[in-house]
This record gives C-alpha cells, structure tokens and sequence, in this order.
C-alpha cells in the first residue's frame, strides 16, 4: 500500500515506467537544475514505491559528535567489532539505517538515510 503522502499518478506504474522517473529526475538533479518542486515530486514518488524504493537494513558506526557515519555493516555485532576504530572520547554511535533504492542524487555530497532505527551510543572499555 502506498504512503499517504504519495501522488497517485505514480501508484500502481511498472518498473520500466519507474524506471524512466528515475532517470528523469537523477538527470534534472545532475544538471544542476532542482528546485523545490522537484525535491516534492521525488518525495512523492519515493512515498508511491514503499518499501521499493529503499535499499536493505545495514548498521552503520562512526563518531558521536559527528553527524555522518564511516561504515556499514551488516550485523549489529560487526558494527560495535568495528566501533573502538571510530571512538572520540570513549564513545562511538551505532545505528540501523538504510537509503533511498534510486540513483537520483547519486553523486550528492551528503546523502540522508530514508529510514533508520536502533541508534546507540556505546562505551569503549
């Protein structure tokens, strides 16, 4: 079932049609001309393709005063193995994210996770 937020001109399309979208937008977004309607109408279609639209759970670790992470694991416990590498102060952040499925802002500096979960900050003893 689609989100509620979700377009209904993308509910129900085929791959091949969500295809064409994707390259759409990803081509408007590496040419440098997105604008604010374009950010609503990926929003859109991103809500119209649920759980579709993003990638597995992966685990993430970095540093607690920063707002990126460095790694992704697939387990939990891989994540806390690799976190003493990643700890400022004694300490370390783990979370359970994952991203958007499509290619549209590939290339963006910064790119936000479309859900996460399970956000820990752990000691290093």
């Amino acid at each position: 079932m689609a989100d509620a937020s979700a377009n209904p001109a993308f509910v129900g399309l085929s791959n091949g049609t969500h295809a064409v979208i994707e390259k759409l937008l990803s081509d408007i977004h590496a040419a440098g001309e997105w604008t604010d309607e374009h950010e609503a109408l990926l929003a859109a279609w991103r809500a119209s393709r649920v759980d579709a639209a993003k990638d597995e759970w992966r685990w993430w670790v970095g540093a607690v005063d920063d707002d990126s992470y460095a790694e992704d694991f697939a387990t939990r416990d891989e994540a806390i193995a690799a976190g003493p590498a990643h700890a400022e102060e004694g300490c370390f952040q783990i979370i359970e994210a994952r991203f958007w499925a499509d290619n549209v802002k590939d290339g963006a500096e910064i790119t936000d996770f479309a859900d996460c979960r399970n956000h820990e900050i752990l000691e290093v003893f």
